[in-house]
């Protein structure tokens, strides 16, 4: 189904309002996607809404005044917000960020941070998602979309990403003890929210309103909780782990046909290999005192 199509669901589209074309706008810059692609799929959505006016299907087409995006010049690398070390321990250090609501607020931006995942894959994660291998002796994340409602971006996003140590050392396997104890289904208390059914819509919106008014950063060109992948993404293309390894561990698709045809998937242990060459236990030492 198409993003357009999901979006609209079984609503009469003559009922479509411009803060629907708003909120369908705002939906397509939370993907991963660049400015072009957002453009694109936004003169789609005017094209055949137009249609639909044309033929009578609906009476206004929402889309019509809404600007579209125009294509960022910058390099890809440019575009993207990543954290510093300096804005990571400021975060992590703040005197409010273990008062900020629920446990999942500490620890859903530790895992963003040490795993690499999306934030819709991590809060719609199940406890029974976090597991342990024998023939590894690790433990890790089963990024999948078996569970209830649970969606992922594509095909490549199905992966088993290992635990960083420095995330085990903070006592997260704990965090997911207490959780299963509990018998909790889901690892955090989210819900998939809004026409999307977003997962992370409620987190990522309190996590802003703590950077504003907690953190006292202004919105414009600062970092995300999208921004923890992208760092993520930059440190293990600094500490030279091989791109093929990177690709699954980010749950991209693997670049060349000899590694996507014939080449098997990397092993478990050889992620973890590759993912504990990043550290940023200088920024999130401080953690600590909130979990003991």
């Amino acid at each position: 189904m198409t993003p357009l199509g999901a979006f609209i669901g079984d609503r009469n589209i003559r009922y479509l309002k411009p803060t629907d074309a708003i909120d369908y706008q705002e939906e397509l810059l939370q993907r991963e996607w660049k400015p072009k692609t957002v453009k694109e799929y936004l003169a789609v959505a005017s094209q055949f809404l137009g249609w639909c006016k044309r033929m009578k299907y609906a009476s206004d087409n929402p889309f019509e005044n809404i600007r579209l995006l125009e294509p960022d010049s910058r390099a890809d690398h440019e575009q993207r917000g990543t954290w510093s070390k300096s804005q990571l321990s400021a975060l992590f250090s703040h005197r409010s960020f273990s008062a900020r609501g629920s446990s999942e607020d500490l620890w859903i931006p530790l895992l963003l941070l040490y795993s690499g995942l999306r934030p819709s894959e991590a809060c719609q994660l199940r406890v029974s998602d976090i597991q342990f291998s024998e023939q590894y002796d690790l433990w890790f994340v089963n990024v999948t979309d078996e569970g209830p409602q649970q969606r992922l971006k594509t095909p490549s996003a199905k992966r088993k990403v290992p635990l960083h140590p420095e995330l085990c050392a903070l006592g997260f396997l704990d965090y997911v003890k207490q959780q299963r104890q509990m018998k909790c289904t889901q690892l955090f208390r989210c819900t998939p929210t809004g026409k999307g059914n977003d997962w992370s819509r409620n987190f990522t919106a309190r996590f802003n309103r703590f950077l504003t008014k907690r953190m006292g950063w202004s919105e414009k060109g600062r970092a995300t909780a999208y921004s923890f992948r992208h760092t993520f993404a930059d440190e293990l293309k600094q500490t030279g782990v091989d791109e093929r390894i990177a690709a699954e561990i980010m749950g991209h698709s693997t670049a060349g046909i000899t590694f996507t045809r014939y080449g098997k998937p990397s092993s478990l242990g050889k992620k973890l290999e590759q993912i504990s060459r990043i550290s940023f236990s200088k920024c999130t030492e401080q953690c600590k005192k909130y979990f003991l």
